[in-house]
């Protein structure tokens, strides 16, 4: 979603087309189609005089990718950055820790996006989930890749007098992939994400 002024621009939806033959006309700079004439130059039209009153053109650079807010683009340069941007985020975040983080972060009530991002990297970074692929470290220092398998969760445990007799931990079943997929239990000591 490019931002303008801070702003989404907000687009016309696509309109149900029922004929594969009806002549249908875009607007090349947002990809929005219509299938009416002068519904295709009203917006158009729109556009031109908002960019006018705006002072632009179509090559002046006033837009803002939304994703990792780099501005100073044209709506194209914008638009392609986003989409890089969202394809280089998908790629790096591992897909099995979306749904803690988002779950965490929904109910979050720190105001500060830094506090909120260091708060998360300190839960999550020695956390792993099942189906998620790392690398095991064995007694010996020899590193391989694995996978998570199951995932097993010990609470904290409390004497009768308040002080900690046993922290909360976990513990991993993970398929060591170069050893004949043999399995082994193993703590986040000897987890890391590649």
């Amino acid at each position: 979603m490019v931002l303008y002024k801070r702003k989404p621009v907000a687009l016309i939806p696509h309109p149900p087309i029922v004929n594969d033959a009806a002549e249908v006309w875009v607007v090349d700079s947002t990809g929005e189609v219509f299938t009416e004439y002068e519904k295709y130059l009203k917006r158009q039209a729109a556009l031109i005089t908002i960019a006018q009153l705006a002072g632009l053109t179509s090559k002046q650079k006033k837009f803002t990718d939304a994703v990792n807010g780099k501005s100073g683009l044209t709506y194209a340069d914008a638009i392609a950055s986003e989409n890089q941007s969202a394809e280089a985020i998908d790629d790096i975040f591992p897909r099995k820790l979306r749904e803690p983080i988002l779950r965490k972060v929904q109910f979050s009530t720190t105001s500060r996006m830094d506090e909120l991002v260091n708060i998360i990297y300190d839960e999550f970074k020695h956390e792993y989930f099942p189906g998620e692929h790392v690398i095991v470290t064995l007694d010996n220092s020899e590193a391989m890749p694995g996978l998570i398998r199951e995932k097993a969760r010990f609470p904290q445990i409390k004497g009768p007098d308040g002080q900690i007799q046993r922290h909360a931990f976990s513990r991993y079943f993970v398929r060591i992939e170069e050893i004949n997929a043999e399995e082994a239990i193993l703590d986040s000591k000897h987890l890391r994400r590649d």
